[in-house]
């Protein structure tokens, strides 16, 4: 994945919204070269972005 973050390759789909909660929004978006799925939860204080945590969706076999 890190050669990915260092070019302009990456591919990302549609963010798609999972939950809302307070003043959280969790939304999922996955990168077409790795096929990799994150989960990516925004946090907003008066209507303004103010944080954000981004992590890989753990893969079930």
């Amino acid at each position: 994945m890190r050669e990915y973050a260092k070019s302009d390759n990456l591919q990302l789909s549609e963010y798609t919204l999972v939950e809302e909660y307070g003043t959280a929004k969790h939304y999922q978006v996955t990168e077409a070269n790795t096929r990799i799925t994150f989960d990516v939860t925004f946090y907003f204080y008066g209507g303004i972005l103010s944080g954000w945590i981004v992590s890989p969706k753990p893969v079930n076999h």
